[in-house]
């Protein structure tokens, strides 16, 4: 979910797969993050119900059809990984210089690797078991 292209030196791209993961995983009623607005950065804070880990959105508008989200873990710690869906944006020639996030074959690799996760072994994994 910390995908930033700003960190690769390259044009406005986001990552689908994150932006679904924020989108289900955050900003759903149900989840197990409390949410606040920083009023004064104009980010949402989301802090895990079981853990207390803190994360920062981070949004962006480029034009009407390019936008993207990312967050930021408190700790500085930004975690990389696998996507299945891919990227979007202005230019996506450079997806190459992407090198510590990897497409996955299939809809269970991925799956897979968010469950490996949630069990405590990426460095962002909550320790209740919630990205």
């Amino acid at each position: 979910m910390a995908f930033d292209f700003s960190n690769y030196g390259i044009s406005p791209l986001a990552l689908v797969d994150s932006e679904m993961l924020i989108q289900e995983l955050l900003r759903a009623p149900e989840s197990g993050y409390d949410k606040a607005m920083d009023e004064e950065a104009g980010n949402w804070l989301f802090t895990c119900k079981h853990c207390g880990s803190k994360l920062k959105e981070h949004y962006d508008e480029y034009s009407i059809s390019m936008c993207r989200s990312y967050v930021e873990w408190q700790h500085g710690s930004k975690h990389r990984g696998n996507y299945l869906v891919g990227f979007y944006g202005f230019d996506l020639k450079n997806v190459s210089r992407i090198g510590d996030y990897r497409k996955v074959a299939n809809a269970l690799d991925y799956i897979s690797s968010i469950k490996y996760a949630q069990q405590g072994n990426a460095p962002d994994a909550c320790s209740a078991g919630d990205l």
